[in-house]
Parts: C-alpha cells; sequence; structure tokens
C-alpha cells in the first residue's frame, strides 16, 4: 500500500520494445488482469500504449482508475520534468499517472527534443542535482 491508501499492483506489464501491435499488446494485457501498466517517453510507443489504455477502457468495462500506470522521465529531460510529464500525458491520451518516474538516478544534459533520445556517441553528465528534479 503507497503512503496515500492506495494499492499499487505488483504484477506490471511492461511495454518497452512493444513496437509493432503495441495497442493490440496492452488490449490484450489488460484483458487477461493486469492493472498495472509500464511505459516511458523513451520506448517511443506511448501513443500505441495510449491507444491500447482507451480500447481496453472502452471494450472491456473498466475505468481508468481500475488502472495503475507508471511512467518515466528520460534523463536529458530532468530539469524540464514537468514539460516531460506533460507531454508523455498527451500522447498517451490521459489525464493523469499514478507514478512519474525519473528513468535512470543520472542527469544527462537536457535534451529539449519532444521525444527523448539516446546518442551513445554525445552523453554527457549534468551536474544538476537530482533532488532539485520535483521542485
Amino acid at each position: 500500500m503507497l503512503s496515500n491508501g492506495e494499492r499499487m499492483p505488483m504484477k506490471v506489464f511492461g511495454t518497452f520494445l512493444l513496437n509493432n501491435k503495441t495497442k493490440e499488446k496492452v488490449v490484450e494485457a489488460i484483458q487477461v488482469g493486469y492493472r498495472h501498466i509500464d511505459t516511458a517517453a523513451l520506448y517511443g510507443n506511448e501513443d500505441g500504449v495510449g491507444q491500447g489504455i482507451q480500447e481496453a477502457i472502452n471494450r472491456l468495462n473498466i475505468t481508468r482508475d481500475q488502472l495503475f500506470i507508471t511512467g518515466k522521465a528520460w534523463c536529458s529531460q530532468f530539469r524540464l520534468i514537468r514539460h516531460a510529464c506533460v507531454n508523455s500525458l498527451k500522447r498517451l491520451g490521459l489525464e493523469y499517472f499514478d507514478l512519474y518516474l525519473l528513468h535512470w538516478p543520472i542527469c544527462l544534459e537536457p535534451d529539449y527534443s519532444e521525444q527523448p533520445l539516446v546518442n551513445t556517441s554525445s552523453i554527457h553528465i549534468d551536474k544538476f542535482p537530482l533532488y532539485l528534479v520535483w521542485n
């Protein structure tokens, strides 16, 4: 149980590498009982994940509050955490996350693109203190 009294389902459906038929796979996961969906901006499939969530809600007689959605901000977007969160919510077509995390506990130099990218040839650590991310 979380500190606010809510329960976080322990069986989690991860959406990493679901680029083919993402929508259908999310619907199927919810249909077989998954209620916790884990996604991240970096995966590049938030639109399909959101479509799957919406279709499951419409087709399977469940409500948004019966699902627990976890999202993650990429390391290069920590200075713009609110913007990163809002962009993810827009791509997913959702109004809120139940849990929003920092993808990894390191801060990379800011990437101002809407969709985060991993460019291993030019990774630079940002000295931005992680405790300031949520301020």
